[in-house]
């Protein structure tokens, strides 16, 4: 079996996040998905506690098979992406483990902690948007060309934090977000906000 890891803060998820998954599994580019979200350590603005993150990711991806939600990264320190691709391979010996990141992460991948580690050990599935090419003049990339595959996915460009701005400005989102998940960040409180319209 061939397992994807997808990390990320997902500070909310959103109907991309969903789509992504959804279309990676489609067209087989992996068997399994494992969603990761950051714990609470990671140095990021507005980063809300993964308890909700994790909860939101739960409730977005209840209908989706072979979709799974990970706590793994939930620690009291940093946990860095080349732990977490080993921990689930340690957990799955048998199969093939992937890391699944977007566009921008790749163009900033060499300053990833053991970014030559996690493109010796595993596959880079890297999701471009509407056929932007990112084969850039990266020496240190070229390196390890083989580890590195682009699978284009024809989404539109969108952003958590796009969200989180539009949820602050009392702007209509129900067309970015799951409507549960829309109905926890109310129920909740989340992102400054005391009501989002749905």
């Amino acid at each position: 079996m061939k397992i994807g890891i997808f990390g990320g803060c997902f500070n909310p998820p959103h109907l991309i996040h969903y789509e992504l998954i959804k279309k990676i599994l489609e067209n087989k580019i992996v068997d399994k998905v494992i969603v990761v979200p950051t714990g609470n350590s990671y140095e990021k603005q507005d980063l809300i506690p993964i308890k909700h993150r994790y909860k939101m990711l739960k409730i977005m991806f209840k209908d989706l098979k072979n979709v799974e939600i990970s706590k793994f990264e939930d620690k009291k320190s940093v946990v860095y992406t080349y732990q977490t691709l080993d921990y689930f391979k340690s957990l799955n010996k048998n199969d093939e483990i992937c890391f699944i990141c977007g566009q921008d992460n790749i163009i900033d991948f060499v300053n990833w902690k053991n970014y030559d580690y996690i493109l010796t050990h595993y596959k880079v599935i890297v999701v471009t948007r509407n056929g932007i090419n990112l084969n850039y003049d990266n020496e240190i990339l070229k390196q390890y060309n083989s580890s590195i595959k682009y699978f284009d996915l024809k989404l539109e460009k969108m952003s958590s934090t796009f969200i989180r701005e539009n949820i602050k400005n009392f702007n209509k989102i129900n067309f970015l977000m799951n409507e549960n998940v829309i109905k926890y960040i109310n129920k909740n409180n989340l992102y400054n906000r005391s009501k989002i319209n749905v």
